[in-house]
């Protein structure tokens, strides 16, 4: 079976390449959801209002066989990610220039060292987006559009220079509001803390300023990350993109909100019992959760600055995004000791070798401990169950 036959793979959004790089992550230990959340309108098209729950140009979902399939526009099939390239090559506009705010971390970083984008460009393109959509989604709650432009400048320089800083060189991020970034206001929602500007980074932000990427801003969080939706007492609600009436989870909110949006390609956020793998589902992106103690907690809030750490296990960093690529690189980037963190070992992080999808094995149920499952979620994963087992895999229901 061609992987690229099908994009909808069960009308949840997943290509089979897709899940094949979620298990070979999986098989490391690491944890991944992706999701969609339970979506119920018919249709979304390109031009639909931000008022009635879609973002203009970011999402396109459509009812088919009884069930919701989500695409978010920049996950395009290798086919079409080939013709964007062809298109610039031969200097004719394309979609992936158009949509420069939607395009993924991996793909910007990309046509930022090829120098078919400017780094400036690209920070200008996603304030522009923030500019627009994030009065109604109150996602992004500190935004330094000075320091990005000026490191945009810089990074662009420096290009011209033969320079490359890392893999995300001249590309956009934002922090969830519970790290420390160094000069750049880090509340965690915490109202004592309303003005705290940090004089160091947390370390994951560190290994991600090393690899080139540019921090647009810190993003929403519920008081020291303590709830599952995004209602801060300092800067209010965030609100979910699929429908701005809801929630889009907690506590990486306004992280996941933003990425979903649009308004970041990646997003830096924390789990214990959920921050970053809630948010992701209930806004139709991906998340991952490392092994504990794969990536330093060092910088993060709780717990409060200057004071004796009281959290020492279940407590991960790690990324938010729109495709497994960014995940994946993300995870490289910020893992690993620090000295400052140490419970952190210095091990590897090993690449898991590629196997064929009918060598795995898959274990799934639609009953979730008795809570209520829609008609469009059961659909979709049976739908799922079935093409699996199409392509050789051993399925199980538990």
């Amino acid at each position: 079976m061609d992987p690229r036959e099908d994009r909808r793979l069960g009308g949840i959004g997943f290509k089979i390449q897709e899940m094949m790089l979620l298990i070979h992550l999986c098989s490391c230990n690491e944890t991944i959801l992706r999701s969609q959340g339970d979506q119920r309108s018919t249709r979304f098209g390109c031009k639909t209002d931000i008022k009635n729950g879609s973002i203009c140009q970011s999402f396109s979902v459509a009812r088919e066989r009884g069930s919701v399939v989500t695409w978010m526009n920049q996950l395009r099939t290798d086919e079409s990610l080939r013709r964007d390239e062809l298109a610039m090559d031969s200097g004719e506009e394309s979609d992936a220039l158009k949509d420069i705010a939607f395009l993924s971390a991996t793909r910007l970083a990309e046509l930022i060292r090829e120098k078919k984008l400017s780094s400036r460009e690209v920070i200008e393109a996603h304030l522009a987006h923030i500019a627009d959509h994030n009065p109604a989604l109150n996602a992004i709650v500190t935004l330094d559009e000075d320091g990005a432009l000026q490191r945009a400048r810089e990074a662009d320089e420096a290009l011209e220079r033969g320079e490359v800083w890392g893999p995300l060189h001249g590309v956009p991020v934002t922090i969830k509001d519970t790290l420390e970034t160094a000069g750049l206001r880090t509340t965690s929602s915490f109202k004592p803390l309303k003005n705290h500007i940090p004089i160091q980074d947390a370390t994951s932000v560190a290994h991600l300023r090393s690899a080139g990427a540019i921090i647009l801003g810190k993003t929403n969080v519920p008081m020291l990350a303590s709830d599952p939706q995004t209602i801060s007492p300092l800067f209010g609600r965030a609100n979910n993109p699929w429908d701005v009436t809801r929630t889009p989870g907690g506590s990486t909110g306004g992280g996941a909100a933003a990425v979903a949006a649009g308004m970041s390609p990646l997003e830096i956020g924390s789990d214990i019992g959920g921050s970053l793998r809630v948010p992701a589902h209930y806004c139709g992106i991906l998340s991952l959760k490392p092994t504990e103690h794969r990536v330093s907690t060092a910088g993060h809030i709780p717990e409060l600055p200057d004071s004796p750490r009281g959290v020492r296990h279940m407590a991960t960093i790690g990324p938010v995004a729109r495709s497994v690529a960014d995940l994946r690189l993300a995870l490289n980037l910020i893992a690993g000791p620090d000295f400052r963190d140490w419970d952190v070992p210095p091990l590897p992080l090993a690449s898991v070798p590629a196997r064929p999808i009918h060598e795995y094995r898959f274990a799934w149920s639609d009953d979730f401990g008795g809570i209520p499952v829609s008609t469009d979620t059961k659909s979709a994963l049976e739908n799922l169950v079935e093409q699996l087992r199409d392509a050789g895999c051993q399925v199980e229901r538990r």
